[in-house]
């Protein structure tokens, strides 16, 4: 008697177009976060790194992509193994929409060894990073060898030493040339499938 619509945004003859829109807008944001995040850095002394943070990763020879808080710790294990000869890198991701998938393109392309950790898991595939990594390298026949981390699910704790091993995990596979799918870090124990 009394139909009505709740949380439209637009009808179905318009809806397409405004998709669209607003795909496009984010393809071209791009630029403006880059231009934004220099001109905040002059007027304030600070840049955050627009769409990525990138730490070391000039002359690596592996590279961890990584959101979040945790690339903090990520960051001063790259830093500790640099002091025992090793050549770490890591990107922080600092926008996933838009998804900064040529800056992740140039630098895969330069390491042997990519490293995504995730803090989430997509149920029955793998972490959501891994996969927006994944598809950004397939789409440019990059075939620099990924290996997914998954860890920290439900607040479990990370540290400096936790990316130590993911580092080291990632070196197994430079010297091994096979990398996993994905790696658990700090299960407490394996379980078999029921």
């Amino acid at each position: 008697e009394n139909p009505f619509s709740s949380g439209n945004i637009a009808f179905p003859g318009e809806y397409m177009e405004l998709r669209y829109d607003i795909w496009r807008a984010q393809r071209k944001s791009k630029d403006l976060i880059v231009d934004v995040d220099k001109e905040y850095g002059e007027l304030f002394g600070r840049k955050y790194g627009g769409l990525v943070e990138k730490y070391q990763c000039d002359d690596s020879d592996v590279i961890l992509f990584i959101m979040g808080s945790s690339s903090g710790d990520a960051m001063e294990a790259a830093k500790e193994l640099r002091e025992e000869g090793y050549e770490p890198g890591v990107c922080r991701i600092r926008s996933v929409r838009p998804f900064p998938d040529e800056e992740i393109a140039e630098l895969a392309r330069k390491n042997k060894v990519i490293g995504v950790f995730d803090r989430d898991i997509s149920m029955g595939s793998r972490g959501i990073l891994a996969t927006e990594i994944l598809a950004a390298l397939k789409s440019r026949s990059i075939d620099t060898p990924v290996v997914g981390f998954v860890g920290g699910l439900g607040g479990r704790n990370l540290s400096v030493e936790t990316f130590k091993i993911v580092f080291r995990e990632m070196y197994k596979a430079l010297e091994s040339g096979e990398s996993e799918d994905i790696k658990w870090i700090g299960l407490k124990e394996m379980r078999e499938c029921p």
